[in-house]
């Protein structure tokens, strides 16, 4: 039956790892291409956000049994079959893997947004998740599949009740995050390029010129 509803795909990253080469290198195609947006507005990022498909999970720090990565997409049928549903809402359907197929696909041309929740890799709070791999490419995009996907995250680790982004001020993002998703901001760094290493950033990590960090939290 077709449907005019958003539908967002849960991948656990367990079941993300038992998946075919295929489906990481088609993510870190769709995550690379959500960050280039800005690299090539801003131009202070040199580095795309993932350096490659076999350093996909690692570069995001998505480790298994403790983090979900989303996709919101046009096309059910194209990610392929044995899709479970999870959930679903007035305007959503949330899926889950099925068991036994490895190769699904998530090519850009299908998806219209990614979120990801994993433990904050820089701080001993084990109720605080952060909010990666956010990325939109259709109006609204990020919105949606923030609020489509919270109340199943949390249903999965119902400990968080913190959830923390940590966004370059000069990407223009601290107004987005707080006026459409209600985070607030509670710390702010200036990170010199030349001392990237320094502040926790991986070795891969480049910049043209110095930026802010905005650390922003919204309690749930």
């Amino acid at each position: 039956m077709s449907t005019n509803k958003n539908i967002v795909i849960a991948l656990p990253i367990e079941r993300l790892l038992a998946c075919s080469a295929l489906t990481a290198g088609d993510l870190t195609k769709v995550v690379n291409a959500g960050y280039h947006q800005a690299i090539e507005r801003f131009h202070i990022v040199v580095n795309p956000r993932v350096s490659s498909e076999s350093s996909f999970f690692s570069d995001l720090s998505l480790k298994p049994e403790t983090c979900i990565f989303y996709v919101m997409v046009k096309d059910k049928a194209a990610v392929g079959p044995d899709l479970a549903l999870l959930a679903s809402g007035t305007d959503f359907e949330l899926y889950g893997l099925g068991p036994d197929y490895s190769d699904y696909r998530f090519e850009l041309a299908n998806v219209k947004a990614t979120v990801a929740y994993r433990p904050l890799p820089y701080d001993q709070n084990p109720r605080a998740y952060e909010v990666t791999a956010f990325s939109s490419f259709v109006p609204h995009g990020g919105i949606d599949i923030f609020n489509y996907t919270l109340a199943h995250f949390r249903s999965k680790y119902p400990a968080c009740d913190e959830l923390i982004v940590r966004v370059i001020v000069e990407h223009k993002l601290v107004s987005y995050y707080n006026s459409k998703l209600g985070f607030e901001e509670y710390n702010r760094v200036k990170i010199y390029k030349d001392r990237l290493l320094e502040s926790g950033f991986q070795p891969s990590f480049k910049t043209n010129s110095d930026f802010h960090i905005a650390d922003m939290r919204r309690y749930i």
